[in-house]
């Protein structure tokens, strides 16, 4: 069995090789900080709308689940939900000014 070298691959064997669809190192910087800012921004709201926003978008948890979880119906879940995204929008348009500015 040979063992071949990155380096003894020609041009278009290695790009072969490369992941195109790989974020570019200033991607995941850009992501990383547009992660930190919904972190923060989530870390805002009220405490109830907090936990559901975390707990469906970060756990991945169902809104189904999320209302026997707070023991209440599904379309409260979704009416907090609406809200919290409401102030979401609002932190983090005020955030992008802020940071423009």
């Amino acid at each position: 069995m040979a063992v071949v070298g990155f380096d003894d691959l020609s041009e278009s064997q290695a790009q072969g090789l490369a992941d195109e669809s790989a974020a570019t190192p200033q991607e995941q910087v850009e992501q990383r900080m547009d992660r930190l800012a919904l972190e923060s921004a989530v870390a805002l709201l009220p405490e109830r709308e907090g936990n559901i926003v975390g707990w469906h978008y970060f756990d991945g948890v169902p809104f189904k689940a999320i209302a026997a979880r707070l023991g209440v119906s599904e379309p409260r879940i979704s009416q907090l939900h609406a809200r919290a995204m409401g102030r979401l929008r609002a932190t983090l348009t005020e955030h992008g000014r802020a940071a423009a500015a």
